[in-house]
């Protein structure tokens, strides 16, 4: 079984396979990246080898490839390498790269945080503008006020408080309110955390372009230019594309034009309905079933969603969640969210 794609999705597949069946891990690093702290090496309160772990260590008995997955044809998965690979069932769960919705310039002039690599990038751009700029706030543009526009915004001014520089970071979002999904509690105690780094909030933004300097918006008054230093992209992700696979699932998780692909994860695109959202704890859950199905093909399970519960940090010492209908903020979420991230790390 060829397992392409290193998440927590991949991951844990193909430690449910292993000794089971042989296992080839295909992923372009040789390290797995938790990526819900990945935000906060922008601040530095994480290093890389906090938030990663070699994947020899993981799933020792598999045959590891490091390349990217670029297509399948027939029954050979294609790497970045030019390799062929035979495989009898595929498993694509590649995770999402940024979208940036063809709007100019994102590309060319905005960061974001899918890799280690996106959050050195970032964390040394933000420390360039500090030095470069005197006599001004640090202008700081995050598009996308969701769990990483926030969270990336927070650990933005914590950077820059403890480098003793004054900023204005602004986040900008197209909907008319903060995490729509969420209850008025919820979204007001979020607010509150931001209110308390000094974080500007605009919702009704819609990005039309991206120039080096400035970010241009379209609200209710008419286009403006916003100015920036720094522009943090993370306004949405969409799957990455193998080509030859359609990246749609069945709810047994196969992919609706091959029995032999199952595609889960980020990577995956599920019909509006089934209100699946981009987190780890869904690729997580998603993974036993995917392992099941290769293993008891003629006892396949159905993926049924479900949310156990949400954190967003805000900064340090400061987070809101709702668990079970319940709504928490303050140091306490913070805390437990980092004991709980820190304790899964371990167990990977």
């Amino acid at each position: 079984m060829v397992v392409c794609g290193a998440g927590f999705a991949g991951v844990r597949v193909a430690k449910a396979l292993e000794g089971k069946a042989d296992v080839t891990l295909v992923a372009p690093a040789d390290r797995f990246v938790y990526l819900p702290l990945i935000h906060e090496m922008l601040s530095e309160q994480q290093l890389p080898r906090d938030v990663t772990k070699p994947l020899r260590d993981i799933v020792p008995q598999a045959t590891h490839i490091h390349e990217a997955a670029v297509a399948v044809e027939g029954n050979d998965l294609v790497t970045s390498g030019g390799h062929r690979i035979p495989f009898d069932q595929l498993v694509v769960a590649v995770g999402a790269e940024p979208n940036d919705f063809g709007i100019p310039g994102v590309r060319e002039n905005t960061y974001s945080f899918y890799s280690v690599k996106d959050a050195l990038l970032a964390n040394a751009a933000l420390k360039t503008a500090a030095v470069e700029i005197a006599g001004r706030p640090i202008r700081v543009v995050v598009v996308g006020a969701s769990f990483t526009g926030v969270e990336v915004a927070g650990e933005a001014a914590e950077l820059l408080r403890r480098l003793d520089f004054r900023y204005d970071i602004q986040l900008l979002d197209a909907a008319d309110r903060i995490f729509p999904h969420q209850d008025d509690e919820f979204r007001q105690h979020v607010h509150d955390g931001l209110d308390r780094l000094g974080l500007r909030v605009r919702t009704d933004q819609r990005i039309t372009r991206v120039e080096p300097g400035r970010v241009h918006v379209a609200g209710d008054e008419g286009e403006e230019a916003v100015e920036a230093d720094v522009v943090f992209w993370c306004a949405g992700a969409r799957p990455r594309r193998i080509e030859g696979v359609d990246m749609t699932v069945r709810p047994t998780l196969q992919s609706t034009s091959r029995d032999d692909v199952f595609v889960l994860g980020d990577a995956a695109e599920f019909p509006r309905e089934w209100g699946v959202p981009k987190l780890a704890q869904t690729a997580e859950a998603q993974s036993p079933v995917v392992a099941h199905n290769l293993l008891k093909p003629n006892r396949m399970m159905e993926y049924e969603p479900e949310v156990k519960g949400l954190i967003v940090s805000v900064g340090h010492n400061y987070a809101v969640a709702d668990i079970g209908g319940t709504v928490l903020k303050g140091q306490i979420p913070w805390h437990i969210k980092r004991r709980l991230y820190k304790t899964k790390i371990a167990l990977y």
